[in-house]
């Protein structure tokens, strides 16, 4: 059922890799290689899917991590040192396809599968059903991260497309965070799909562990992002500081997106996430041309953080009435965003050198942060982390 499908997908790629080069990246031959890398990378993708769901339904997520690590480590290992020795667009090729490929085999060897082609039209119409909405979710919702980047390439230049896909990937890091913690929390919430009162409990737990990873991530981009970017990746990156601090922004309402909609999804309405994705996609999709040319890069962000901010109603109202239960369980974690930016700001005057300046800030903003977190905090918060506080302590007095 998947060959076909990435199978056509694949040759779409290959057919208008020429076209992408010459549009995106102003003609450089070498860059057609790395399409035609990533396109194979997908291919692949496809083999290792029936590993990986063999893998999570026995939750052997000890095992994914590993290999998750490894090619990690393959990648950036290679892409690092082919860079150094000058080998330019050349070093990404590599290590793309070393990765795709080892990744492939540790996984396959980890959970193997019977090779064959198969049939049935019974169980093919079961995960279409279901399969065929929740994908188109993540098509639609990728489209909209392909578009802005195609826009800023079209109007900025590759320099532009660079900046914003840095300031988007360390903006957002702690969404690496929830896609982790909601791959394993999508079998849990599904089983709560017949007690309502349980599953709103569940879900602003979640929320709650999110976002005050989310929000402090947030606090300390806005407060010390400028310092800290020219102090760790000197003043060559300072252009791209304004989109780094509004994709933190647009993160925070990410979490709520993402949590709340796979929550939906995990529960059978994804009706409701497609309805919400789709919308989301065409409001990004047509303000991104006319902000990325009043603002430049930023509007590249406040596209996607426009289209989130009318989207999140939508979905919290799925919940039904949950949604105000759901909405009052989190609200308290607004606390210590507010006061540890308050004090951050307050201190940003010192005449300090770039790097002490940097750690001054993101230091100070985090310890506000933390202290007004925990007397904010519910009381089963508070007393989960010190379950949690006195377990640590009991092993670590066993282990010595």
């Amino acid at each position: 059922l998947q060959q076909p499908l990435i199978g056509l997908v694949v040759a779409g790629i290959l057919l208008f890799a020429p076209w992408t080069v010459r549009t995106l990246f102003h003609g450089q031959e070498d860059s057609l290689w790395l399409v035609r890398v990533l396109a194979f990378s997908l291919f692949l993708s496809s083999w290792r899917t029936m590993s990986t769901l063999q893998l999570e339904r026995h939750l052997k997520y000890d095992r994914l991590a590993w290999i998750e690590v490894a090619e990690t480590v393959a990648f950036y290992g290679t892409v690092i040192a082919l860079a150094l020795l000058g080998w330019s667009i050349w070093s990404l090729v590599w290590a793309t396809a070393i990765r795709s490929v080892l990744g492939t085999v540790l996984i396959f060897q980890a959970a193997p599968w019977p090779v064959r082609l198969a049939w049935d039209s019974v169980k093919a119409r079961e995960i279409l059903r279901f399969g065929v909405p929740f994908q188109v979710n993540v098509l639609v919702n990728s489209l909209g991260g392909w578009v802005a980047p195609t826009v800023v390439a079209a109007m900025v230049g590759p320099a532009g497309v660079g900046f914003l896909t840095w300031a988007n990937s360390n903006g957002k890091k702690p969404l690496m965070m929830v896609e982790s913690v909601m791959r394993v929390a999508f079998p849990h919430l599904s089983r709560l799909q017949d007690d309502p009162q349980s599953l709103a409990q569940v879900l602003v737990r979640y929320l709650t562990g999110l976002f005050l990873c989310a929000g402090l991530w947030m606090s300390l981009i806005l407060v010390a992002g400028g310092p800290m970017v020219r102090w760790v990746y000197t003043a060559t990156w300072e252009p791209a500081v304004g989109a780094l601090c509004l994709a933190s922004i647009a993160m925070m309402l990410d979490v709520v997106n993402w949590v709340l909609g796979v929550t939906l999804s995990s529960i059978g309405r994804v009706n409701v996430t497609s309805r919400a994705i789709a919308i989301r996609t065409v409001i990004a999709v047509c303000t991104v041309f006319p902000l990325v040319r009043w603002f430049g890069l930023e509007g590249a962000v406040l596209a996607h953080l426009l289209a989130n901010l009318i989207t999140v109603p939508m979905i919290l109202n799925g919940f039904g009435s949950a949604r105000g239960e759901i909405v009052r369980g989190v609200a308290w974690v607004a606390i210590p965003i507010v006061l540890s930016m308050s004090a951050g700001w307050g201190i940003r005057s010192m005449d300090l050198p770039t790097a002490w300046q940097a750690i001054v800030l993101a230091s100070f903003t985090g310890l506000v942060f933390v202290g007004t977190a925990w007397v904010a905090a519910p009381a089963w918060l508070r007393e989960a982390a010190r379950r949690q506080m006195k377990m640590a302590l009991t092993v670590e007095t066993v282990s010595a």
